[in-house]
């Protein structure tokens, strides 16, 4: 069931507030944080850059393909998919975590602001794929690498 919402409330911070609160270690309910986005959705009340790296976590936690499909157009009419990279890593991560690393990897390479993350989400995607070829390429091709980055190809070693 979820949380009545009374009117006045209903703004994107709020449901923003509410979604990320069942994505927390405490109250991890991804189901529910699903449920949220659909009702905002539905209600009339506009996404932001915060509320879609919310949603794809979710989508990422109960290895949701199709939700994050949907998400993924969404990004895309709202016009965040080039102007935010913390929506374009969810996308990658989400699409990773689907084991979908063909989307993950279009993804990637059309995207001019990788950062760190972009490319451990990658890397780790391709671990988790037990794809250590490919994870070794693109590991040879970081312009700089961490902690993360190392532990990923020592692991899926």
């Amino acid at each position: 069931m979820l949380p009545q919402i009374q009117h006045t409330n209903k703004t994107t911070y709020t449901y923003n507030t509410m979604i990320k609160t069942h994505l927390s270690n405490s109250n991890t309910n991804p189901q529910m944080a699903l449920e949220i986005y659909v009702k905002m959705k539905r209600n009339g009340i506009s996404c932001d850059n915060y509320t879609y790296p919310f949603v794809l976590k979710a989508c990422k936690m109960i290895c949701g393909l199709w939700e994050g499909r949907q998400v993924h157009g969404e990004v895309m009419k709202a016009g965040f998919f080039d102007s935010d990279v913390f929506v374009r890593n969810g996308l990658i991560g989400m699409y990773c975590k689907c084991q979908q690393m063909s989307c993950s990897r279009i993804l990637f390479d059309c995207f001019h602001g990788k950062d760190l993350v972009s490319w451990n989400l990658m890397l780790g995607g391709y671990a988790e794929c037990r794809n250590m070829v490919e994870a070794q390429k693109l590991f040879d091709e970081m312009p700089e690498r961490d902690v993360v980055s190392w532990s990923i190809m020592i692991d899926g070693n």
